[in-house]
């Protein structure tokens, strides 16, 4: 369904063209409710800051007791290490600033792996949305009515709609669908389309019937 989509996008300049003015308006719209990114990279900094300060503090103490750094060379060892950049001009020598080194390390990298993590995350969850809107906003065509209409009935239920949209926004996979309509299709007894009452009535006649005949055996 996604491809089909792609397909059609790309064959479809007249309407993309319409709704080029739509589309920016929109997404002007978004940006100026939304949240803005440089508020989100702060809030994503100051999470981390309890752990960050916390690690720094530790680093300046050991690094004026231990190797005779300035406030300023510690803050700087560390950040280097933080950046894993590592020029080497300055290593810890006592044994006590090796022994912090050891487990200093490794949790600097995953802090500040956790930090780019989840700052990239921001991007990426923006231009999701962006690409998102602008396919909501996209006039349907002809080709696509022909992919929804999975029944083959000439018409587009809800249902049809909803299983496409939710492929092509990639929310959630084809097999997923499939999947949850057997399930339906397994409580629908009747072949009404809908699960009733009856289908629960039936649905305990049938357990009744096979615990019967499990107890004979």
């Amino acid at each position: 369904l996604t491809t089909s989509y792609l397909e059609s996008l790309s064959t479809n300049d007249v309407s993309n063209k319409n709704l080029k003015d739509t589309n920016s308006t929109a997404s002007k719209h978004d940006r100026e409710e939304e949240i803005p990114i440089t508020k989100q990279i702060c809030s994503i900094l100051l999470s981390q800051l309890p752990i960050l300060s916390s690690i720094l503090t530790i680093a300046v103490f050991l690094g004026k007791r231990y190797e005779g750094w300035s406030t300023f060379t510690s803050i700087y060892y560390c950040w280097i290490t933080l950046t894993t950049v590592g020029y080497g001009d300055f290593t810890p020598k006592s044994q006590q600033m090796r022994l912090f080194a050891v487990f200093f390390l490794p949790l600097w990298v995953a802090v500040d792996g956790e930090i780019i993590s989840r700052i990239a995350e921001v991007f990426v969850d923006r231009e999701e949305d962006r690409l998102e809107h602008q396919f909501l906003a996209r006039e349907l065509t002809m080709h696509d009515l022909l992919v929804m209409d999975t029944h083959k009935t000439g018409d587009v239920s809800f249902d049809e709609f909803l299983s496409y949209m939710l492929v092509a926004m990639h929310k959630v996979d084809q097999e997923t669908i499939d999947e949850l309509r057997d399930v339906f299709n397994e409580r629908d007894l009747n072949g009404s389309g809908s699960i009733m009452r009856e289908d629960l009535v039936l649905m305990a006649r049938k357990r009744k019937e096979y615990l019967q005949s499990k107890s004979y055996l």
